[in-house]
């Protein structure tokens, strides 16, 4: 009876017997990519799915990890990033979007993403190295890491998910701040209101150039062509609240903003 010997987390294992370690593949503790090696192989260890002696049903091998269609764990790993695009799209156009919401979209984009990309793993033949995507709707990270541990693959996704994390941090908290609305800008959008606290300083009539702590009670007074009339109140670093309106006008693919006391 030949003896086989298989690696383990970077310990050699055996000898076991042609059956038993077919028998270990079966059960998943060894998958197709574990080095196995017998004395028939010389100085050489080979991936399990690569020795046809230890395929007894006639099945092709698995394809080659780096044929895996990878767009899906990609996209996965950007997800981060993605979303806050969309959230800057959709603030800066129609206002805050609710946190139920952004959680709901993040759990559902992640849920797909992995489902698809698991779908991809198995269809290379890997099926006892697919993760199941549950676990991404809450902790997508977990799955990637877990999805590449068992894939024998470098963490390169892993690192593009943990920077697309840290690039919608800096971005959220103002980083950067680029238009990306659809249309012009709503009274309560994220834009107006940064606006508003840009300029209420500089106003002729605000003579103590006093700051803005928040800008509340807005609302639309008027809509004509390109022109909006908004009214909000605005609540200064002296902890006065002042009542002001203020426009907005597009002008080509600018926006002009007028802001004045009531």
């Amino acid at each position: 009876m030949t003896d086989w010997h298989y690696s383990d987390n970077g310990g050699r294992f055996g000898p076991v017997s042609r059956d038993e370690l077919i028998s270990k593949f079966k059960s998943g503790a060894i998958n197709s990519d574990t080095l196995v090696w017998t004395g028939s192989l010389g100085s050489t260890w080979r991936r399990f799915a690569e020795v046809d002696d230890l395929r007894d049903d006639g099945s092709p091998p698995p394809l080659p990890i780096s044929e895996i269609n990878s767009f899906w764990i990609w996209t996965l790993a950007t997800v981060p990033a993605i979303g806050w695009a969309i959230e800057a799209v959709l603030t800066q156009s129609y206002g805050g979007v609710t946190t139920p919401a952004i959680f709901l979209a993040y759990a559902a984009a992640n849920g797909v993403l992995a489902a698809l990309d698991e779908k991809a793993v198995r269809a290379s033949g890997r099926r006892k190295e697919a993760t199941p995507f549950f676990g991404a709707l809450l902790l997508a990270p977990l799955y990637i890491f877990i999805r590449n541990r068992r894939l024998r693959m470098k963490q390169y996704t892993m690192l593009a998910w943990v920077a697309s994390v840290v690039f919608s941090i800096f971005a959220s908290a103002g980083f950067t701040r680029p238009y990306l609305g659809l249309a012009t800008p709503t009274c309560d959008s994220s834009l107006s209101v940064a606006q508003v606290k840009a300029i209420f300083p500089d106003i002729p009539l605000n003579l103590l150039k006093v700051g803005v702590k928040d800008v509340t009670n807005i609302s639309t007074v008027s809509q004509s062509g390109k022109l909006t009339t908004c009214s909000a109140s605005v609540l200064t670093n002296a902890n006065a609240t002042v009542g002001i309106t203020y426009t907005i006008e597009e002008r080509e693919s600018d926006y002009y903003y007028l802001v004045s006391l009531e």
